[in-house]
């Protein structure tokens, strides 16, 4: 059963301004900003830049040389630890937070044979990290390790693996590939299995974990006037072994970019999903999630508060308050401010 888009739409709940935009040096490649929302990486291509974020105004605080000239520009920060990882190619780089004084890095992990295009930590033991491969191919890494960091390659059947996410307590791993399929493995014994290929009628976007046995994806919808509309759809782990889809889904008639899992401070109850896509910020509520059941609370266009249309990557801060976009063509990047009318 689909669900449409403009369903119970409210359109004063939230406000979106912008409230900084700044030049940078060169075309940002990635970016990520840490839970606390203190720090902001940018990459540029052979450089990280490191900002100190505070109330959406950013100041640059240092400049990071990758150990390698190409770079597959993934950047993600650790939740727990101290740490950030970037990629080089192949391999991963270990950063702390504490050096960035010293422009050195702690450790480089070398073992992948291809080109690296998704990493994830574990939620429990972020020693542990995972990544995944233009080969077909999955890594598991251990930070700690001294010799042979690599403890685990998986053979998958998939093609690129561009995301990866991992379930809240650690034991299952679903991975996305860049075509209509995904998988599911799982954890036996310190050792990861694949458990089940799920295969959909329409390529996948995106995918988000939206609790220990839930997961949003989002896929291409056909037939319909935009060639950017997709559906969500929530899956489900039943009998904490095989994930099944929802019949319910929600149209979106836009092309999805990310998906944000948010509470906000004043609205202790509610849980949003902040669904950033090319042109309009959406912000879904969930009706019943345990039958799948989600609908628009308000949707919101951010492009009329850009400067210009060619967006690159966004990101937005663990609170849902700051979506920060990066524009490929003029080499700036927006922060805009979400805020809640009381």
């Amino acid at each position: 059963m689909e669900q449409q888009q403009n369903e119970r739409v409210n359109s004063n709940y939230f406000q979106l301004n912008l409230k900084n935009l700044v030049k940078v040096e060169q075309i940002c490649q990635g970016m990520d900003i840490n839970k606390e929302g203190s720090l902001l990486l940018l990459d540029y291509l052979f450089v990280i830049a490191v900002f100190v974020f505070k109330n959406g105004l950013i100041n640059k605080l240092q400049l990071l040389l990758q150990p390698q000239s190409i770079i597959s520009n993934v950047l993600l920060f650790l939740n727990k630890k101290s740490y950030f990882i970037s990629t080089s190619f192949n391999s991963l780089i270990l950063w702390s937070t504490n050096l960035i004084g010293s422009q050195k890095y702690i450790k480089k992990l070398e073992g992948s044979d291809d080109q690296i295009l998704s990493i994830a930590f574990h939620p429990t033991d972020e020693n542990i990290i995972f990544s995944g491969s233009s080969n077909k191919k999955i890594n598991i890494w251990s930070i700690s390790a001294t010799k042979n960091p690599c403890q685990q390659t998986l053979n998958v059947p998939l093609r690129q693996i561009i995301q990866l996410q991992i379930l809240q307590d650690g034991n299952k791993l679903v991975a996305l590939g860049n075509i209509k399929q995904m998988i599911v493995m799982e954890n036996k014994n310190n050792l990861w299995k694949v458990k089940q290929l799920i295969e959909l009628k329409q390529q996948i976007n995106q995918i988000q974990i939206l609790s220990n046995n839930i997961l949003m994806v989002s896929q291409n919808k056909s037939g319909l006037i935009s060639d950017f509309a997709q559906n969500l759809q929530i899956f489900s782990f039943k009998d904490d072994t095989t994930l099944f889809s929802y019949p319910e889904t929600l149209l979106i008639n836009d092309c999805v970019q990310l998906i944000k899992q948010v509470e906000f401070q004043n609205n202790k109850n509610k849980q949003f999903l902040l669904v950033i896509c090319a042109s309009n910020l959406y912000i879904i509520k969930f009706q019943n999630i345990d039958q799948g059941k989600m609908v628009v609370e308000q949707i919101l266009n951010y492009q009329d508060l850009m400067s210009t249309s060619n967006l690159n990557i966004q990101i937005m801060s663990s609170d849902g308050k700051y979506l920060i976009i990066s524009d490929i063509s003029s080499s700036q990047i927006h922060i805009l401010e979400l805020k809640q009318n009381y």
